[in-house]
């Protein structure tokens, strides 16, 4: 009996052990296709019955649906080839281990709580498609994947013990993956190659770590434990302006924040790419891309994190820093303090795309080698906002960054320094002080708006190859050099540093207003009464002295008057203009109290009495608009037109802005294809250093280029000069370096007597016949014949010194110098042309052998008939017309002139002469036909020989015609390997612009001319080319045609 019972508690255990141990397998019962494929029927599973807690369950085939809320198991097994569904309202608990081979659908309102481990194998898919409602709830110590979780709502990992989760295979979706953890040591590896999460977020007890080589894409990422980054690449989507929690919405990428873990970037990329507002997290970074789209702001660096100490905390990369547009529009980025291990780079080369880079703070490389790149499109901008007294907001680059698009430095107050580079486009505005960092290359514009720019003690230089435009503030040159190297035209545009004169009159005794004294008794409210009218009314004035004044700014006076609405106030100008101030007006009260009238203020007739402070007077005309005399008497008149009230006027004074200080040059070289030309509002510059002309035009145009006391001039010719007016300051010897654009024309003095540092005199150059306004028949009978074709306007403008004064010659530009040693410098006395005799010729100069003590035009002469200076070539042309050649030619005057030899030659070395033409003496058009030498010669040469009367002759530049001309294209180029200079010969088909392109092997424009081409065969020289060895490619573009050539130096 013992032995029967004993057996009985054996097998009763044994079949509870059995029953605990049980596996049901899903889709193998004879029912499942009566009863559906559903959990909770028993005849689905095999053994029949439906799973209950301590028993495993396989789905083994086909689709099993979980539709009740309390479905329980303790392994789960998922096939491969099944299904799960878990359905609306239902709710299924894995006590044990998840294992899904096959897929596993969570629906919405359904919910899976797995305690255990779950594996994903390959092929196997957990789909979250729940939308609201439902939960997806895991504990246990580990989650393999080697499938693929494809998750669109949230996946929330409790792992209520220490544990680790593997993300592994080839591609992992999660929606919202959440460790919410209490206690410690959870650890997370993501191994798969590619995962996509859409909200990623960590608790202080979980380390995350992230596989070499992985690729994770994340929209939103929250870490707060430990996380470590090996090679992986991170691309984080998130950002949005509308939330209101950036830890929780933003990526969030925190490293020594207080209370917060630490963050281990490796040698990782972290990808920012979001089409919405970003901030970039303070934190360190081994590669950081932003990616940007249309009109997006990137806040990288962001102020209100700070550390455990409370400091502000800093982006670093340790190796790139890349900004990076995806789309086309304007870009922005806000910089606080980025420290950059090796390279910046704005990546952008799209000419569609734009970018904007705002720095609040420092931009620096910490180390190693690296350079700053900002991508290349014009449209790109860097705001500068950092101020400090000795930091450029750029720190760790050096001097040869390059900087595309416009760098903009908008400091508001204190000092900004300008970093060395090369600038595409460089603003300064607002009100900070700028000082070079280290020397400056501007390719394009320089728009200076506010500020001052100051180049330093350091005497750090600047080269501009655009315009220069200053609009506001103020240029401190230094000892510095600034030179103009531009291929094309350039513009200085400058205004004068303005400040304002004050004059005022408070006399000791006010002056008293009589009694209803109308103004002629018939003047109304508001209407300008004649000066006549005004004669014996109250009235104070102010006299200004003469000075460099540009404008009225204000006036002020101060009046006691026991009823404002009986008042009449006038001003009258030097010029005797009356202008009406303010005529009845306050409403009865009393006194005008230090009132200011100017400009763009309330109109004083809306005022009421006392009147104090700045007011617009009623007269329609505006301050501004006055154009008289500024120096002079002011008078205020003030006139009452009632009874019994009486006031006092006790002050009166004018406020008029002046111009000082014009814009400043110091040492300055122009080397360069085309002009810088002066515009803008000033009437002057000044250059207090030495001017090197090496190749290109200062054109003053309407301003005045004042040379003051320390500055001089070298180079000068006929490849670069200045045109226009100049000025030279003080008392020392000078030449200035005129010309008119073709030809230098420079003229020097030597000044004696009594002088001083503050006398001047200031000269024009004119290529023409001085002969309308100084006829050159009148003369001295010691001057044989006077210039006909040019002359010098030479004035002291101040002092009384006495000077000599040397004219420069030119054969060719002063019509012909055949022997200088007869040349004279004469002078106009007002009546006739004097001779200021031949004191020595020297360099292409002759000096006068007098000393002037009165300066008037001046011009070349000679004393024999040698020296034909009067006979002027307009021009002299060849052209093809049919099978002759044209020949065409026109003086401007041939006093001296006899006959003209025309001349050909075949290989524009050896010439003949095939006809002559008699000069008529006068200014005059001739023409001469080569008949049929198309049937000579596919080309010839042609040119003039200017025959005197006293046998004398000049020539001019040959002419080439080619009767085989029909198309655009380059003969060649002479010498090739090129030197220094060397020449392209082109043919045209008819007379045409043609624009010369010199581009090096990485296709940067080298030099860039355009040249005026006539029909036939043209030569164009190229001089003074400073080109490095190597090869390059010349091209010539004419309507719509390019023809490109290489060649070598």
């Amino acid at each position: 009996m013992k032995k029967y019972i004993h057996f009985l508690i054996i097998l009763i255990f044994s079949s509870i052990e059995t029953y605990a141990q049980s596996t049901f397998t899903e889709g193998l019962g004879g029912g499942s296709a009566i009863q559906g494929r559903r959990w909770h029927r028993n005849g689905n599973w095999t053994p029949s019955g439906e799973p209950v807690a301590g028993t495993n369950a396989i789905i083994g085939t086909g689709t099993c649906n979980v539709e009740q809320n309390d479905d329980v198991c303790n392994n789960l097994t998922v096939n491969a080839g099944t299904t799960l569904n878990i359905t609306n309202g239902s709710q299924l608990t894995v006590n044990g281990n998840l294992t899904v081979s096959g897929t596993l659908n969570i629906n919405t309102g359904g919910a899976l709580s797995v305690t255990g481990n779950i594996t994903i194998n390959v092929g196997g898919i957990i789909s979250d498609n729940r939308v609201g409602s439902g939960t997806f709830a895991m504990g246990g110590t580990s989650i393999t994947n080697n499938g693929g979780l494809h998750q669109p709502g949230d996946l929330f990992a409790n792992l209520t013990n220490a544990g680790t989760v593997t993300i592994s295979g080839t591609s992992t979706d999660f929606n919202n993956f959440a460790f919410n953890l209490i206690t410690a040591g959870q650890i997370v590896n993501f191994n798969a190659s590619t995962t996509n999460v859409y909200g990623f977020s960590t608790d202080t007890n979980t380390t995350l770590n992230f596989g070499i080589g992985q690729s994770i894409n994340m929209t939103q990422l929250s870490i707060e434990g430990n996380a470590n980054f090996n090679n992986a690449n991170l691309t984080l989507r998130g950002g949005t302006t509308s939330n209101v929690s950036p830890d929780l919405y933003n990526p969030y990428f925190p490293t020594g924040q207080a209370g917060e873990g630490t963050v281990n970037a490796g040698t990782s990329t972290f990808i920012y790419s979001a089409n919405a507002t970003q901030f970039i997290r303070s934190g360190n970074y081994h590669n950081l891309t932003i990616q940007n789209y249309s009109g997006i702001s990137k806040d990288i660096g962001n102020a209100s994190y700070t550390d455990a100490n409370g400091q502000g905390m800093d982006v670093n990369v340790s190796n790139d820093l890349t900004l990076d547009v995806n789309s086309s529009g304007g870009e922005s980025w806000v910089f606080n303090t980025v420290n950059i291990g090796r390279h910046f780079n704005m990546a952008t080369n799209n000419v569609a795309f734009s970018m904007d880079l705002i720095t609040t703070r420092l931009m620096q490389r910490t180390g190693g080698m690296g350079n700053f790149t900002m991508g290349n499109n014009t449209n790109n901008r860097i705001f500068v906002g950092y101020t400090h007294a000795t930091n450029t907001f750029l720190q760790g680059y050096g001097n040869a960054n390059t900087f595309f698009g416009t760098v903009i430095y908008q400091g508001v107050s204190g000092t900004q320094k300008v970093v060395g580079a090369t600038y595409t486009n460089l603003n300064l505005q607002n009100g900070a002080t700028r000082e070079l960092n280290s020397n400056v290359l501007i390719n394009g514009n320089l728009n200076h708006l506010g500020g001052s720019f100051d180049a330093t003690t350091s005497n750090f230089n600047i080269e501009s190859q655009g315009d220069w435009t200053q609009s506001a503030g103020a240029f401190n040159a230094r000892n510095n050099t600034v030179s103009f190297t531009g291929n094309v035209n350039q513009i200085l545009s400058t205004i004068p540093n303005v400040n304002t004169n004050s004059f005022s009159n408070t006399p000791g005794t006010p002056v008293a207003i009589a009694d209803d004294t109308p103004t002629g008794g018939v003047v109304a409210n508001n209407t300008v009464p004649t000066l006549a009218s005004l004669a014996g009314s109250a009235n104070i004035q102010v006299t200004v002295p003469v000075g460099t004044y540009i404008a009225l700014n204000s006036f002020n006076f101060d009046i006691t008057h026991t009823f404002d609405s009986d008042v009449d106030i006038y001003l009258v100008t030097p010029n005797n203009t009356v202008y009406v101030v303010s005529t009845d007006n306050g409403g009865g009260g009393g006194n005008y109290t230090n009132t200011i009238i100017q400009d763009g203020a309330t109109l004083i007739s809306t005022g009421t009495a006392p009147f104090s402070g700045t007011f617009a007077w009623e007269d329609a005309r505006t301050l501004a608009s006055y154009a008289g005399p500024l120096n002079g008497t002011w008078t205020l008149y003030v006139v009452d037109d009632a009874f019994f009230d009486t006031g006092t006027i006790n002050s009166f004074g004018v406020t008029l802005s002046a111009s000082t200080n014009p814009f400043t040059l110091n040492n300055t070289t122009f080397n360069k294809t085309g002009n810088l030309i002066l515009a803008g509002t000033s009437t002057s510059i000044n250059i207090n250093g030495m001017i090197d002309f090496t190749n290109g035009y200062l054109v003053a145009g309407s301003q005045r280029v004042d040379f003051m006391a320390t500055s001089n001039t070298i180079n000068a010719s006929n490849a670069s000069h200045m045109t226009g007016t100049a000025r030279k300051i003080g008392n020392t010897n000078f030449i200035f370096p005129l010309g008119n654009g073709t030809y230098y024309a420079g003229i020097g003095f030597n000044p004696s007597g009594t002088t001083t540092a503050t006398d001047h005199f200031t000269v024009t150059y004119t290529r023409t016949s001085p002969n309308t306004l100084y006829p050159i028949a009148t003369k001295e009978a010691s001057i044989d014949h006077v210039s006909n074709c040019e002359y010098w306007m030479f004035d002291r403008t101040n002092g009384s010194q006495s000077a000599t004064v040397s004219l420069h010659y030119d054969n060719v530009r002063s019509c012909g110098v055949t022997d200088p040693s007869e040349l004279l410098v004469c002078r106009w006395d007002g009546t006739q042309w004097t001779n200021g005799g031949n004191g020595g010729v020297a360099s292409s100069f002759v000096t006068s052998a007098v000393t002037f003590t009165s300066f008037s035009p001046i011009t070349l002469g000679s004393t024999t008939s040698n020296n034909p200076l009067p006979v002027g070539m307009v021009y002299f042309k060849a052209s093809k017309s049919n099978s002759d050649a044209l020949l065409e030619w026109k003086t401007e005057f041939e006093l001296n002139s006899k006959i003209f030899s025309v001349e050909r030659s075949f290989n524009a070395k050896e010439f003949e002469e095939i006809g002559t033409i008699e000069a008529i003496g006068k200014a005059n058009t001739y023409n001469f036909t080569d008949k049929a030498i198309s049937q000579q010669t596919s080309i010839a040469y042609y040119r003039l020989k200017n025959i005197d009367k006293d046998g004398k002759y000049i020539y001019s530049k040959p002419q080439a015609v080619n009767f085989d001309v029909n198309e655009f294209n380059i003969v060649n180029v002479q010498p090739n390997p090129i030197q220094k200079e060397f020449k392209v010969l082109f043919t045209l088909p008819h007379n045409a612009q043609v624009q010369t392109i010199i581009t090096d092997a990485f296709g940067r424009i080298v030099e860039k001319n355009i040249v005026e081409g006539v029909a036939g065969i043209n030569t164009y020289e190229f001089t003074n080319l400073n080109l490095s060895r190597g090869m390059y490619m010349i091209s010539l573009q004419h309507e719509g045609q390019t023809i490109t050539r290489k060649i070598i130096k």
